[in-house]
């Protein structure tokens, strides 16, 4: 009988014994603690992400903006180039090389299209003072820490402007 009490002591020490619950419980909570810590980060990398492409479209049809037919009749050879007429692939080049997206530029999508409509709707030449010109800019966002094998954001933003020259 006083084996089977020594039993019965030795698991009641062995249960009140805690000892290791501090490492479970830190195992446990570094790990919630840490998906948090990466999930704030990919949100916030989000968050950039999407006003980079929607303040990158506002500059671009700005761009697009001031290199309307008055501006000149030959095509801008570059995104530096002044007094010339602005074409879908100049447009494409400025917003590429003023994105801060640099390691991911090529993703970039730019689609500019000069509409034959003034802002009150009347009839207009395209590319000509007083018409719109609308930029649009595409960026498709990947997730550096994502569960998903092809986890991405479309992010998109559009700008409408008035051709001033």
């Amino acid at each position: 009988m006083s084996t089977l009490f020594t039993i019965f002591t030795r698991a009641h020490q062995l249960r009140s014994d805690d000892s290791g619950a501090e490492l479970v419980e830190f195992a446990l909570t570094s790990g919630l603690l840490l998906a948090l810590l990466l999930g704030s980060l990919e949100v916030s990398r989000a968050l950039y992400a999407g006003h980079t492409v929607s303040s990158l479209a506002r500059e671009t049809s700005r761009y697009a903006m001031l290199r309307g037919s008055s501006a000149g009749s030959v095509a801008c050879a570059g995104p530096a180039a002044a007094n010339c007429q602005a074409t879908a692939q100049s447009v494409a080049a400025f917003a590429v090389s003023r994105t801060t997206l640099q390691s991911d530029a090529a993703k970039l999508q730019v689609t500019a299209t000069w509409l034959s409509v003034t802002a009150t709707g009347a009839a207009c030449a395209a590319h000509a003072p007083g018409c719109l010109v609308r930029v649009q800019v595409s960026y498709p966002f990947r997730f550096l820490f994502s569960f998903l094998p092809s986890a991405t954001l479309p992010l998109t933003g559009s700008s409408t402007v008035t051709i001033q020259r």
